[in-house]
């Protein structure tokens, strides 16, 4: 599966203009003090505009200018957009509101939090699965496979894995670089670091 990166930009100028009216969504730090929050009801439709994508994610990551990447998560060749606030972002990666382009408009897929991203196949039963990674410090890495269900991203399998420049020789680094230096992460590799039961 291709992962589609686009540079960092504004998400005035990843999305596609819409003439729909703009809603308005009150400013709240429950993003970040408790992660739980209203969907309004246009994302969970999936008919809100570009404009309500923008505004909602202000409301919700604030004022400061946002900034999108496109990346197709599930092989339709339509990138999904995932819009972050730069000035959140740390060592460990960024946190992500991801959203999805219909014909309608778009609808609201979940949060995720991540330095690298790269989709895999799905799984057993058609589930979207994606793998991300977050720098832990002391020269780890959290790698994780992250499964879309209805009510948002999962975590299905986590491991702790030596990674920068301290594991540029080890194991645990070249089994980084495996999943993450290519476009999509080798079965082989996957279940070396995970095991069988993907």
């Amino acid at each position: 599966m291709k992962a589609t990166l686009i540079a960092t930009l504004l998400c005035v100028a990843t999305l596609v203009p819409s003439c729909a009216k703009r809603h308005s969504y009150t400013l709240t730090d429950e993003f970040f003090a408790s992660g739980r929050f209203p969907v309004p009801s246009e994302f969970r439709r999936g008919t809100a505009s570009r404009s309500d994508v923008e505004a909602w994610a202000s409301s919700l990551l604030g004022a400061n200018p946002l900034a999108c990447q496109r990346i197709d998560i599930d092989g339709d060749g339509v990138g999904e957009i995932f819009v972050s606030q730069q000035a959140h972002h740390g060592t460990g990666g960024n946190s992500h509101l991801v959203f999805q382009q219909g014909r309608r408009g778009f609808s609201y897929l979940g949060r995720l939090s991540f330095g690298s991203l790269r989709p895999i196949a799905s799984d057993g039963s058609g589930r979207v699965r994606v793998l991300t990674s977050s720098w832990l410090g002391g020269g780890e890495c959290m790698v994780t496979i992250q499964i879309l269900q209805p009510d948002g991203f999962h975590a299905a399998a986590s491991r702790v894995l030596p990674c920068g420049d301290s594991a540029a020789d080890g194991e645990g680094g070249r089994l980084v670089r495996l999943l993450f230096e290519t476009e999509s992460p080798p079965p082989d590799v996957l279940r070396t670091v995970f095991g069988t039961n993907l």
